[in-house]
């Protein structure tokens, strides 16, 4: 199912380019621009604020290593007690890509229920991403203290909601 996300991820990124058309039309954001760790969270945040149901958080988790899924201590390593915690919320965010595989994303949480205009405060999380034979993991998820220098904005989906 991971491997899947990714290849669907890819293929939209990559097949529109191959597409014979009358006219090129320029695109302000190069292909391949976004990097696949800011992909990877993106997709991972996308699948936690379409959720409906407990079962909807499986996908999600299966995105994160088993560090990954221990990284906040309230969920105790358990999927259970980590789609409990965010069926509660979804968010509007910006990913900044800080290379390395790291990302930075400016979350602002609501309640699901609510509209985004009731977003709270920004949060700051970095997502470290690694590849392994399951492809495109979080392996840590951590507190970050606000936007960096050496981070660029490479996804905006706060407007998107």
């Amino acid at each position: 199912m991971k491997k899947s996300l990714i290849v669907m991820i890819l293929l939209s990124v990559f097949l529109p380019s191959c597409a014979p058309g009358a006219t090129e039309v320029p695109t302000v954001t190069p292909v391949g621009a976004v990097s696949t760790a800011v992909e990877t969270v993106d997709a991972y945040l996308t699948l936690i604020n379409d959720a409906q149901t407990d079962y909807d958080f499986n996908e999600p988790w299966s995105m994160l290593t088993p560090a990954g899924q221990c990284s906040d201590p309230r969920d105790f390593c358990t999927m259970f007690n980590f789609g409990d915690r965010m069926i509660k919320w979804k968010t509007v965010y910006k990913l900044f890509d800080c290379g390395s595989n790291l990302v930075l994303a400016e979350e602002f949480l609501y309640p699901r229920e609510a509209e985004p205009s009731s977003a709270s405060t920004p949060q700051y999380w970095k997502y470290q991403v690694v590849e392994n034979d399951d492809g495109w993991l979080i392996s840590d998820i951590y507190r970050g203290k606000g936007l960096e220098d050496d981070c660029f904005l490479a996804i905006d989906n706060s407007t998107s909601q």
